[in-house]
């Protein structure tokens, strides 16, 4: 009877360990349930909320040296940049992250709290309530999100120190994640937001020879590297780690702006040919009105003058210019053909074409104030400095790059007070002259200048007696009737 008591305490003692067991880990797993579905979700369409307002309201700076490769952050939210609607996706049409779900954050908040604080707000929310931590691990697989949504929002927002605490805690407590190159290609970002280039190299390059690294990793690794290489002044690696982004990223609107990027690096230094060869492949990708006109006005850019067909170059923008979408943008196209005839030394041709490019229709505010500050350029070179004040002042009027602005306002300035030196100068050489002439020569000009005087004194009477007389004398109805 003891042997039988005995073994059946002992059974009975198993399954109560057995089943805290089974308890603690449905408590871990309902736990990553709940993280999900009650805060993340929220974090996750608040953050996707404030990208698609970005996108939304995104243009284009053209007239910056360099263009930048993302207009947001285009990468799926969270983790998985595997998924369909990432821009580092196989998706070969470029489609982008869809329009964000029937919760708009901010419609039951603060006016003054943005989606991002909200986003910021919630992921910190379900890393408080839901961490299960065991000797010094995050149990809840789900928190790896959290604080990757976390320093998504504190990046967007400019946070970079604050999103490196976010993901400190990864490389601390969940230091075994499928997901940790992630969480490295993020720190590196954030180091290079802090301007500490050196760091934020040495984390990429620790992450590309990465030999398991997953693809669509790694092509979010090569464009925030690029980039990052670009602002570091390391221009010549900026345009090898451009190519490798551009065989490894198969989406046709970041193909477009990969190669846009690369053509602007590469003629700032130096190699025109490679670079209209950059700009020819952006506007072979393009899917947007604007890109394609900027593609081609950059490689018209790129002719040398030299060793370059002007006839050839010509009669291809001419040809383009001619094509019904463009025909609104001509006025872009007559800059451009301005631009290669002034390289090829033809500046009679050139005057023209820009002449041409300020009539009509502005369709680039900024493109017609470069024209007239190139016309006002061939002045300048005539010595006609009022011509060149009045065309830098047009110049300035219509201008939108505030940069250019500034230089433009700055040469403005100095060519008003070449102005009134030079006509000063002209003014006293006219005295000195007129001090060397003899009694007799010093009369007659004089006697001259006296009768146009009179002359024009005499049709500025008349003509005002003959305004006179016609007052009153024009106020009668002439309708049919009268």
């Amino acid at each position: 009877m003891k042997k039988n008591i005995l073994f059946f305490l002992t059974i009975i003692l198993l399954a109560a360990c057995n089943s805290q067991q089974k308890k603690q880990s449905t408590s871990v797993g309902m736990k990553g349930f709940y993280t999900y579905y009650n805060t993340l979700f929220n974090s996750k369409e608040a953050l996707e909320f404030e990208i698609n307002e970005r996108k939304k309201s995104h243009q284009d700076n053209f007239f910056a040296p360099y263009i930048t490769l993302l207009t947001t952050e285009e990468q799926t939210l969270g983790s998985d940049v595997d998924g369909a609607n990432s821009m580092f996706s196989d998706d070969e049409n470029g489609s982008m992250m869809g329009n964000s779900g029937p919760l708009a954050p901010g419609n039951n908040q603060n006016a003054t709290t943005s989606s991002l604080q909200i986003s910021e707000a919630k992921a910190l929310k379900a890393i408080t309530k839901f961490s299960v931590m065991k000797s010094g691990v995050e149990k809840n697989k789900k928190l790896f999100d959290a604080h990757i949504l976390l320093a998504q929002s504190r990046l967007l927002m400019n946070k970079p120190l604050e999103a490196l605490e976010a993901l400190n805690f990864l490389f601390n407590h969940m230091n075994k994640d499928k997901d940790l190159p992630l969480a490295k290609i993020y720190q590196a970002e954030a180091y290079a937001k802090m301007k500490d280039f050196h760091k934020a190299e040495e984390l990429f390059a620790e992450v590309k020879s990465d030999s398991k690294l997953k693809k669509s990793k790694a092509r979010l690794l090569s464009v925030y590297y690029s980039e990052m290489l670009l602002k570091a002044g390391n221009k010549e690696a900026a345009v090898n780690e451009l190519e490798e982004a551009f065989s490894l990223n198969k989406n046709r609107i970041l193909r477009s702006r990969i190669a846009f990027l690369r053509g602007q690096i590469l003629s700032n230094i130096g190699k025109p040919e490679e670079a209209r060869e950059s700009f020819t492949t952006a506007y072979k990708y393009a899917n947007n009105f604007e890109f394609e006109v900027k593609s081609q006005i950059e490689i018209a850019k790129t002719f040398n003058g030299g060793d370059d067909d002007y006839g050839g170059a010509k009669k291809y923008i001419e040809n383009i210019s001619k094509k019904g979408t463009y025909t609104s943008r001509k006025n872009e196209f007559y800059y451009a053909l301005g631009l290669m005839a002034k390289k090829a030394g033809k500046n009679d041709e050139a005057l023209d074409y820009f002449k041409k490019s300020v009539e009509g229709q502005a369709s680039d505010p900024q493109i017609r104030g470069l024209a007239f500050f190139e016309i006002g350029q061939d002045h300048f070179a005539k010595n006609d400095y009022i011509a060149t004040g009045a065309y830098y002042d047009s110049a300035l009027a219509v201008m939108s790059y505030a940069p250019e602005k500034r230089r433009l306002t700055s040469l403005s300035e100095n060519i008003k007070k070449i102005t009134r030196n030079y006509y000063l100068i002209k003014k006293n050489d006219s005295v000195l002259a007129l001090t060397k002439m003899s009694e007799p020569d010093r009369v007659a000009f004089f006697s001259k200048h006296i009768e146009e005087l009179k002359i024009k004194e005499e049709k500025e009477a008349i003509a005002k007696r003959k305004e006179e007389r016609s007052k009153g004398f024009d106020n009668g109805d002439y309708n049919a009737n009268s």
